[in-house]
């Protein structure tokens, strides 16, 4: 972003936390170790949190998708992207191997996306600094 590009997003946004990470990330071009690993094991909780609630049902919330599914789908297929290894967590995979198989993925999140995506997301993870695949 330009500065004039990054001073519009800033005046535009409400979220402080949004507006200064990607103050960081535009400005460094590298997030710091720190705040990497912090992320990851942000991460690396919430996902075995959700692996132990899968265990014993279908969906998030039980028998039934419900807004709690649609609102971790693309959370779930961002990190699929950055190749985050999801095979760690066996419930969570079943439930994300069943979204997938979703009509409303494949139009609302799969289909509309654009081919270079995946790469990019992977690519951005793979050039950071602090890879984060050696944190997990």
């Amino acid at each position: 972003m330009s500065v004039k590009e990054l001073d519009a997003f800033s005046m535009s946004h409400r979220n402080n936390d949004l507006v200064l990470c990607i103050k960081e990330w535009q400005t460094n071009k590298v997030f710091a170790k720190e705040k990497i690993e912090a992320a990851v094991t942000r991460t690396d909780t919430n996902f075995t949190k959700l692996n132990v609630t899968l265990k014993n049902n279908e969906w998030l919330l039980g028998d039934q998708f419900s807004i709690a599914d649609i609102a971790w789908i693309s959370n779930i297929h961002m990190m699929h992207l950055m190749d985050w290894p999801l095979n760690q967590y066996p419930y969570l995979c079943r439930w994300f191997d069943q979204v997938k198989l979703r009509q409303s993925y494949k139009s609302g999140l799969a289909d509309w996306e654009p081919e270079d995506q995946t790469n990019f997301f992977k690519l951005c993870c793979q050039t950071s600094q602090g890879n984060w695949h050696a944190c997990i």
